[in-house]
């Protein structure tokens, strides 16, 4: 059980890093990025292809692979999405666009076979009979680094603080001579490095496969939509318990245990439609 729940927590702070990203481009950009499974997945294949095909070190590896995934992501909001100025019906056709080039291609060039990132953190820590993985371990302590820096990102640094002020009033923003075109592509930029930073993250456990893109977008959305749109403790609490879900669920119900994170939203909209930590919209 102690193995378990270290497993719940791993998988939860990977979840935040996932669903992080996209509420940031929904906070800022107001958003419902479609395609932020296929960042997902990029990241991983970058990874991949920089690790085993180019030959480059662990750590420069994981550096280039973000940085290409946040410039791709940038480049994808200033040039394909601000243009559609929000409008519901291109955007979502066009993110839906953008989702499927980008898994053609990656099986264009990886192929639709499964994939695992190269164990670099390799050893266990046996804990009072619960057996640790350090893999495991960085993983988490990563994942919190991350999620403490934006958090003092977004609540000190003076960029920062134009991200928040952006998403609370954009024309506002504005008029105080924020460029909020370049917070949004910002936004969007983390948003894709941070997805792609949990699927190299989960893929060291599990696999990466081209057609993960749905499940991932699926989970980055349960998480949001449980949380709270657009808040970020909303995010670190549904990361939780649709994790604690995929992990003891599996354990009670064995393949049937998606069916209880759906449950969950379901139940929770009844008596709160915002989500926990959400704002009601107003009318």
């Amino acid at each position: 059980m102690g193995s378990v729940a270290f497993h719940w927590v791993t998988l939860s702070l990977s979840y935040v890093l996932l669903a992080m990203g996209m509420t940031l481009s929904l906070s800022i950009s107001r958003i419902v990025n479609l395609a932020h499974g296929s960042f997902y997945i990029l990241g991983g294949f970058l990874f991949i292809m920089f690790l085993k095909t180019v030959g480059m070190p662990f750590g420069w590896s994981l550096l280039a692979s973000l940085v290409v995934l946040g410039i791709v992501g940038a480049l994808l909001e200033a040039k394909i999405y601000r243009p559609l100025g929000g409008v519901l019906a291109p955007s979502i056709i066009c993110m839906a666009g953008v989702l499927l080039t980008i898994e053609g291609i990656v099986v264009l060039i990886f192929g639709s076979d499964l994939w695992d990132v190269p164990s670099y953190f390799t050893g266990t820590i046996n804990l009072d009979g619960t057996v640790l993985s350090i893999e495991r371990i960085v993983m988490a302590i990563v994942a919190l680094l991350l999620i403490a820096g934006l958090y003092y990102f977004l609540s000190h640094v003076r960029l920062g603080k134009a991200f928040k002020a952006t998403a609370q009033d954009r024309e506002a923003a504005t008029l105080m001579g924020i460029n909020v075109g370049l917070v949004s592509s910002l936004s969007m930029g983390i948003g894709a490095a941070l997805a792609g930073l949990a699927a190299i993250q989960i893929t060291a456990v599990y696999y990466l496969s081209p057609f993960v893109s749905y499940a991932a977008l699926m989970t980055a959305f349960l998480v949001i939509s449980l949380g709270g749109m657009g808040s970020i403790l909303g995010v670190v609490v549904g990361a939780f318990i649709i994790g604690f879900v995929d992990s003891f669920g599996a354990l009670w119900v064995a393949t049937y245990y998606h069916l209880i994170g759906f449950a969950l939203i379901i139940i929770i909209f009844m008596v709160r439609p915002q989500g926990i930590f959400g704002v009601p919209i107003k009318d």
